[in-house]
């Protein structure tokens, strides 16, 4: 009973993960005592106190008064939701509790606040366009026809073609083919690069949230329990940790979006507004995701061991099933669309307006002239034809406000189910 802050003077340590430690030890730390001796030192310590009589004594209703409320269930009912606490109330209090864990846990905080950035920047190197001495443009369109032969055909280096025509006899040698006239050939295809980008993006984004929060509920079980018992509710419980992780997985996906920056250029205009305001809010909401899902693994799962177990098999799946790295389809395709790597990947190819990216992708064949017979001219210059480049895409992108708008609200819809799920399983399971 009292302020949460008056706890850590009455117990004489310097923050809460050394108080839940402190409860299980003797009031002496020279003796040694089992846990439920320590315990009922605590409590009789507490009671000689002047914090008891403070919080507790002074506060109990006058035996007269009690007769009184006793009689009226609906007043029963106010007193005992003001003593349990509005969910405001509750909520404040765990959010400042979870965000000072948050602070002392180096682990977690070192996750949000620099394994993203460090992604970025490594994104940033492998996506910098080394051949036109840019940053990586596969994400904005490089204009019409003429100018991407211009800018961009023209000047793609050209690798070497093998066109030696094999016989059917395999002791035959090879053969020069009428091919042999090709010289060189280059590859244009923005899309399948931006792709890969963005899926990266997104998976980081995800596995970071799931990785901040699954074992955040595992680690303080013997705390959530007490606390159950008492005055705690579940909902402003997860919502501290939804407000505290996903609050720092929002500083953190501003961090991405910088350093990718630094090597990519990200688009101006996206389906509704600002490019990069755009990206930012498919990464907020697959951070909330994610979190949500890891606030999930870790109510379902009663030991840290059982927890990592559950986020290796989340993390196969986010990374196996959303389509970009093998096909699903058929019977394959449901699975591609609980995942939430697949919804954020294509909403954040909706702003990148993938399907305009694919079809600039091309192929450029350079040969030897030659004449009609097929005979090379030595003296004449190479010709070049450009032919359209296979789709490189695997996923179906919005093209439109409506397309984008509906996969923000699937990946809420995920924040809500998961969380939904996790409050679930902690009330049915609040023995672990």
């Amino acid at each position: 009973f009292g302020p949460p802050k008056e706890a850590l003077t009455f117990f004489g340590v310097r923050n809460y993960p050394e108080l839940y430690n402190r409860v299980f030890q003797p009031v002496d730390r020279t003796q040694s005592a089992s846990i439920n001796e320590s315990a009922r030192q605590w409590a009789e310590r507490f009671k000689a106190s002047p914090l008891y009589t403070k919080y507790v004594i002074d506060r109990m209703v006058p035996a007269a008064e009690k007769k009184e409320i006793d009689t009226s269930a609906l007043s029963n009912k106010r007193l005992a939701g003001s003593r349990r606490g509005t969910f405001m109330q509750q909520a404040r209090v765990l959010v400042e509790r979870t965000f000072t864990l948050a602070l002392h846990n180096s682990r977690t905080l070192g996750a949000l606040l620099l394994v993203l950035p460090l992604v970025g920047l490594f994104l940033a190197l492998i996506n910098f366009d080394a051949t036109f001495g840019t940053r990586g443009q596969m994400m904005v369109s490089r204009g019409d026809e003429n100018t991407l032969r211009a800018d961009v055909l023209d000047r793609l280096p050209l690798s070497s073609v093998d066109t030696t025509e094999v016989s059917a006899n395999p002791n035959q040698p090879k053969t020069p083919s009428p091919a042999g006239a090709v010289r060189g050939m280059a590859t244009f295809a923005p899309a399948n690069d931006a792709q890969r980008l963005l899926f990266m993006m997104s998976l980081a984004v995800t596995l970071l949230g799931i990785f901040a929060s699954a074992y955040t509920i595992v680690e303080e079980k013997s705390l959530f329990l007490r606390e159950r018992m008492v005055n705690l509710r579940i909902p402003p419980y997860l919502t501290s940790k939804l407000v505290v992780y996903g609050g720092l997985a929002l500083i953190s996906c501003v961090l991405l979006l910088i350093t990718v920056s630094l090597g990519v250029r990200l688009p101006d205009q996206g389906l509704i507004t600002w490019g990069p305001l755009e990206l930012f809010i498919t990464l907020a909401l697959t951070a909330f995701a994610g979190v949500s899902l890891g606030l999930l693994i870790s109510a379902l799962t009663g030991k840290i061991d059982a927890a990592t177990y559950a986020v290796l098999g989340v993390l196969f799946i986010q990374i196996l099933f959303p389509g970009v790295l093998f096909k699903m389809e058929g019977p394959l395709k449901p699975l591609s669309l609980i995942t939430v790597t697949r919804w954020s990947l294509e909403a954040l190819g909706g702003t990148a307006n993938m399907t305009a990216r694919n079809s600039e992708g091309r192929i450029v064949v350079v040969s030897a002239a030659t004449d009609k017979k097929g005979n090379v001219l030595p003296d004449a210059p190479p010709s070049k034809r450009i032919f359209p480049a296979p789709s490189a895409l695997n996923v179906d992108y919005p093209t439109d406000a409506g397309g984008l708008i509906l996969h923000w609200g699937v990946l809420i819809l995920f924040i809500v189910i998961f969380s939904g799920a996790a409050a679930l399983a902690l009330n049915r399971n609040e023995s672990f």
